[in-house]
């Protein structure tokens, strides 16, 4: 068997990044692009607009049209760019970041050009229903009126998607599971803590405070339970704790539920893997991957993931995969 020397998997491997960075700048110029597009068009019609709207804007209306709900104008136009700038940029931010999936990159960057042009379509609608009205309840927006930002969105999505270039898949080998001394009959435990980013919990304790004080200013004392649920959520989505001893795998989350264990009888084998948290469709919580199975994502990173005998498989992203890893496999194989 030949052997390829070191310095041309290097190469390679350099030849690889190199590619997959030209891809992720030409998919963020494709991104940019129709997001700079959308917001130039958003504010040359407000602008231009302005003085033909009445003092009040319908922001919310009936099936059959008619305005159920206004407020005014400033406070109407505020909201809505608010609406238009804050989720494209956050989802742009994620393109932009590593944790972005290569595979589904495309998909991102088309989903985030269809929800922009949606989301102007609408407003455009919105505004144009309002021209030359001198009362927002006069304002009519039939339901059918919604159906350009529907086909906008998915017709602009869909050339975002085939333009962008798409990004090569990158391998991400692991190791061989380094085995661990341990004498027969020994008994060894190994527990270690899986926790979700530093921004992911402020922004969970920013949704708590800023809810909890809405509520409180607008006396709306029966919704509190609201930032209760979401404070409840973030505790047990943002950490959990694993445990590998001669019972087999056990994971709990700090307030005890959700929990579950994999009996060491049913474990056929446990390995170090690289989580990407897109593939679960983000960070935090429970999830299901199709080829990844059940997986408890507090992160990205290195994960512990367990095949049970069943051929289901769970992930657990934990500090240390490869010593509870190393230290699973060499249990399991020990019965």
């Amino acid at each position: 068997m030949t052997r390829v020397p070191e310095a041309d998997h290097a190469g390679a491997d350099r030849a690889a990044l190199q590619q997959d960075a030209r891809a992720r700048r030409g998919q963020l110029t494709v991104a940019s692009v129709a997001l700079v597009l959308c917001w130039a068009t958003v504010a040359v019609v407000t602008v231009l607009w302005w003085s033909r709207l009445p003092g009040d804007l319908a922001h919310q209306f009936a099936t059959d049209g008619a305005a159920q709900a206004v407020r005014p104008r400033a406070a109407a136009v505020v909201s809505s760019l608010l609406g238009l700038v804050v989720p494209p940029a956050a989802f742009l931010a994620v393109i932009a970041s590593r944790w972005a999936p290569r595979t589904a990159s495309r998909l991102y960057v088309g989903s985030l050009v269809g929800l922009t042009a949606g989301l102007t379509c609408g407003y455009v609608i919105l505004l144009h229903a309002h021209l030359d009205l001198t009362d927002a309840w006069q304002a009519r927006l039939p339901a059918a009126a919604l159906e350009p930002s529907v086909l906008a969105g998915v017709a602009l999505g869909a050339v975002a998607a085939w333009v962008a270039p798409a990004r090569p898949r990158l391998d991400r080998p692991t190791g061989p599971l380094r085995r661990l001394p341990l004498a027969p009959g020994a008994v060894a435990v190994w527990t270690a803590r899986g926790v979700a980013p530093g921004w992911a919990r402020g922004v969970l304790a920013a949704a708590v405070v800023v809810s909890t004080v809405t509520l409180l200013l607008q006396s709306r004392w029966t919704m509190l339970w609201l930032p209760l649920l979401i404070a409840v959520l973030a505790v047990a989505c943002t950490s959990v704790r694993v445990t590998v001893d001669a019972r087999g795998l056990t994971w709990r989350t700090p307030l005890g539920l959700p929990r579950g264990r994999v009996p060491l009888e049913d474990v056929t084998g446990a390995e170090v893997v690289q989580v990407n948290p897109a593939e679960y469709g983000g960070w935090g919580g429970f999830r299901i991957a199709p080829g990844h199975g059940f997986g408890v994502v507090m992160r990205g990173g290195s994960a512990l993931r367990v095949t049970r005998r069943s051929g289901r498989r769970l992930t657990v992203t934990v500090d240390d995969a490869d010593t509870g890893a190393a230290l699973l496999d060499q249990l399991a194989h020990r019965v």
